[in-house]
């Protein structure tokens, strides 16, 4: 950081000696732009650490809460709750271990009756190719949850992997 000011002081001496310079004056954006960079991702540092943790993967149970809780109704029940604190937990999980990807897959809350047969997490990576292929998979995604008695599901897609706009 200490070289990258030095240089900067040098070549706005420069430019004061020459300011018709368009490659000096060049450089002088260019460095500033960095030192600026440099500070605030110094700032970003220095607040991440007093705020404690900076893993995405290991969320602050309140700030987990607070996600869980603006999204569902406040009827719902606790093993709701519970269950989409893990699915979102989960989720920033693998994102972070992924390097920012996260596979499609549809997560199931199972009920009691549930057998040993039944999964509960579902690939639904080629869902999204197109709006046939969407069609079906909600078709048996429906016919899934009747069928293994799941009191929630909740779909984990990257918006990125959509590849065209549809609503069902």
């Amino acid at each position: 950081m200490e070289r990258y000011d030095e240089a900067l002081a040098t070549y706005r001496e420069a430019l004061a000696q020459n300011p018709s310079s368009s490659e000096v004056a060049t450089k002088v954006k260019r460095l500033t732009q960095i030192v600026r960079d440099k500070k605030r991702s110094q700032q970003d540092k220095k607040g991440v650490e007093s705020n404690g943790s900076s893993d995405v993967s290991q969320p602050d149970a309140q700030r987990l809460d607070g996600v869980v809780d603006g999204a569902l109704p406040p009827s719902t029940s606790d093993e709701i709750r519970k269950f989409a604190k893990e699915t979102v937990a989960l989720a920033l999980k693998e994102w972070n271990d992924k390097n920012g990807t996260v596979d499609a897959n549809v997560r199931l809350c199972l009920g009691k009756d549930a057998t040993k047969e039944t999964v509960p997490n579902v690939a639904v990576e080629k869902a999204f190719e197109s709006p046939d292929t969407l069609n079906s998979c909600a078709g048996f995604l429906r016919q899934y949850v009747v069928e293994s008695s799941a009191t929630a599901a909740c779909l984990i897609v990257a918006k990125k992997s959509i590849a065209f706009p549809q609503v069902i």
